[in-house]
């Protein structure tokens, strides 16, 4: 494991451990996916979604996990997932990690559902998914405050033609 992922995960056990609420610097940091987490169409709380990618990365669209988990979402490479190069896409990371969610949700219910979203099969009842399902149900209220009064808008330059025509221009 490099260097850079190790101070991430203290970094990330440091706020875990010291502050149960999202510190302000986080909520800054993950409050820019909101545009991107509307865009996705998702099915439950939008506030939920964000709360999961602090927990999952704290905004870092860089963050690889320890098992090879991608983005801001963290999504694992599957093939019902999508590759390593697609799942590096913001909007596509966050289609596919709302997708699980919703299904986990779904399946099992808000808390379990994030439980089973974090750590898999064996997290229903487990200390990894209690854990993490009570981390992103703490920072949930920050987030929905952030949120309010929040309207997404569609923006020209969202368009995936007119987005890639104003990269090769170089804007």
């Amino acid at each position: 494991m490099r260097r850079s992922h190790l101070a991430v995960i203290s970094l990330s056990l440091l706020v875990i451990a010291s502050d149960p609420i999202p510190p302000d610097w986080l909520i800054i940091r993950v409050l820019p996916f909101t545009r991107l987490v509307y865009r996705a169409e998702p099915e439950i709380d939008p506030a939920i979604v964000l709360s999961v990618i602090a927990v999952e990365s704290m905004g870092n669209v860089d963050m690889v996990g320890a098992h090879g988990e991608i983005g801001p979402m963290q999504v694992i490479p599957r093939s019902w997932t999508g590759t390593v190069q697609q799942l590096q896409d913001e909007l596509y990371n966050i289609r596919t990690g709302v997708n699980i969610l919703e299904q986990n949700t779904e399946d099992y219910g808000l808390e379990d559902g994030l439980a089973y979203y974090n750590c898999g099969p064996r997290s229903l009842g487990s200390a990894c998914g209690d854990g993490y399902a009570e981390l992103v149900m703490e920072h949930l209220p920050a987030f929905r405050e952030a949120l309010e009064g929040y309207e997404p808008r569609a923006y020209l330059w969202d368009a995936p033609g007119i987005r890639a025509w104003l990269v090769d221009w170089g804007y």
